[in-house]
């Protein structure tokens, strides 16, 4: 967890995911996330309350989809989202943001990359769902964050910025 206590070597983590498999795939990374200090930026579902009941979470609005034009009000979450993240980042000095994806990926990746110049790396790593192509939130990030990983050969190989790092889960 994020103290006051820490050397400026020690890389200070916000992992952003929202709930579902996009946690869930972030979560299984605990053996390389659980070394260093680290804030959740998630959503408050039932699932997120359990699986990061002992981690510091940053509670972030939803829904955030948008699938058809009905669900345009929801776009106004992620615009909502920016400044609790932007607040988080500059409260606990994060070195790195990373990400399996959908909105709060997208929402603390780019808010990184603008509000704080590139000083905050990223790490993008995309669903083990997409074999073919990249998801929205996969797409929104391929050309901002610093490194883009994906679970699938095939993905590296279309896209010519994606890394290979074999399956998450």
């Amino acid at each position: 967890m994020l103290t006051k206590k820490h050397t400026s070597k020690t890389p200070r983590l916000l992992l952003a995911a929202s709930s579902g498999g996009h946690i869930i795939e972030l979560f299984a990374l605990k053996k390389f996330w659980s070394k260093y200090p680290r804030i959740w930026a998630t959503y408050k579902t039932p699932q997120t309350l359990d699986l990061l009941k002992n981690e510091k979470v940053v509670w972030l609005k939803h829904p955030t989809n948008v699938r058809s034009i009905k669900d345009m009000k929801n776009a106004i979450n992620s615009f909502i989202n920016v400044p609790i993240l932007w607040y988080s980042m500059l409260k606990f000095n994060f070195t790195h943001v990373i990400s399996t994806g959908a909105a709060p990926g997208v929402s603390a990746i780019w808010t990184a990359k603008i509000l704080y110049l590139g000083r905050i790396r990223s790490i993008f790593i995309e669903s083990l769902t997409r074999s073919k192509n990249l998801s929205f939130s996969g797409w929104l990030n391929y050309y901002v964050a610093d490194k883009f990983l994906v679970q699938w050969p095939s993905l590296a190989k279309r896209y010519k910025r994606a890394k290979y790092i074999g399956k998450v889960l």
